[in-house]
């Protein structure tokens, strides 16, 4: 495929060097992941009034791709194609395992073995790991899918961060952290004015590093606008298995009870207790659907005594006993089990 091995994915770039990159996308890709590592090579090719960026959007077999949003998107080439390009990133959401043939799979590894820095935008990274590609490297996966990533795939260092780049090998966690590593990509290939006339372009400040770990929750203006919430939401968030009290909570933040209790039911209109309860009800759901945990594993995991009291909780919140969940809408653990 492929133009003279390059080893990493941010080298030097010459003046009036024009990249090539490929955008493969995994049917039911997400728009928002592809516009995170698209728009914003676009916009650079706007700002600096000339093509820095070339992008090819690639499928399989050459015929469009449709995204999860149900819109057919046309294509450039098919991976099988001779293609000279600079960077390769599989943008991809759900459907992985459909995605993931001998083929495409072989396909992959032939375009890598150039050289060729390779990203995983969100499950993308499912696709790298599965051709392993990413083996001895270190990866990223979306929050909910860090667990099964890591056992999947021990030959690859997992860790939380938001985006990782190894080498020639980039991933994401999701479609903002896409966008993070594209500024980042044009920061230090073209420099930061660009980057930051770029960042501009889209309303966008970068607030989080590359090895900030993700949340469960996105907490967005309430850091700042409500920060002993948002502290307490970030430790119930760390003690699931666990939970502490309301005591604890209060105690930890600086706070009185009351003013917590009072607060929580000012912003967010439900107690410390009720939404601490959702918050380990939703991981409990998580791993239902993408882990065999047996049910009283799962029940003490999000801090539960009992598998019974698990169960009451869980079909109040959800209209649905725990083992109906798993029975009826049982998905494989895999990138394809994710967010709507």
């Amino acid at each position: 495929m492929l133009k003279p091995p390059h080893t990493h994915f941010f080298r030097p770039l010459a003046a009036d060097q024009r990249q090539r990159v490929g955008l493969l996308l995994v049917p039911s890709f997400s728009h928002m992941t592809l516009a995170g590592i698209m728009d914003p090579l676009r916009a650079a090719n706007r700002q600096a009034g000339r093509a820095l960026y070339e992008t090819c959007l690639i499928s399989t077999d050459g015929k469009p791709v449709r995204s999860t949003s149900g819109f057919e998107i046309a294509v450039d080439a098919s991976l099988g194609e001779r293609l000279e390009l600079d960077q390769l990133f599989v943008v991809s959401s759900y459907e992985v395992d459909k995605f993931c043939k001998p083929a495409v799979l072989r396909d992959l590894r032939r375009v890598a073995a150039s050289g060729l820095p390779i990203g995983g935008m969100e499950s993308g990274v499912f696709v790298l790991a599965r051709a392993g590609l990413l083996d001895g490297y270190r990866a990223t996966a979306h929050w909910e899918d860090l667990d099964h990533f890591a056992t999947e795939f021990p030959r690859v260092a997992t860790v939380g961060d938001r985006y990782v780049v190894d080498r020639n090998r980039a991933s994401t966690s999701g479609a903002i952290p896409t966008l993070d590593f594209a500024i980042h990509l044009l920061r230090q290939q073209q420099g930061f004015a660009l980057a930051l006339e770029v960042a501009s372009t889209f309303i966008y400040e970068q607030e989080s590093s590359p090895r900030d770990a993700q949340r469960m929750l996105s907490l967005g203006r309430l850091k700042w606008a409500e920060p002993h919430l948002a502290a307490a939401i970030d430790l119930m968030e760390q003690n699931l298995e666990q939970p502490l009290s309301l005591m604890k909570l209060a105690s930890r933040i600086g706070v009185s009870e009351r003013t917590l209790q009072r607060d929580f039911h000012r912003v967010m209109g439900t107690s410390p207790a009720r939404f601490y309860q959702w918050i380990r009800l939703n991981a409990a759901r998580r791993l239902l659907l993408q882990t065999d945990l047996p049910m009283t594993d799962v029940a003490a995991a999000c801090g539960f005594e009992d598998r019974s009291a698990f169960s009451r909780a869980f079909r109040t919140r959800f209209d649905n006993a725990p083992s109906v969940l798993r029975g009826e809408d049982r998905k494989p653990p895999s990138g394809s089990v994710r967010r709507g």
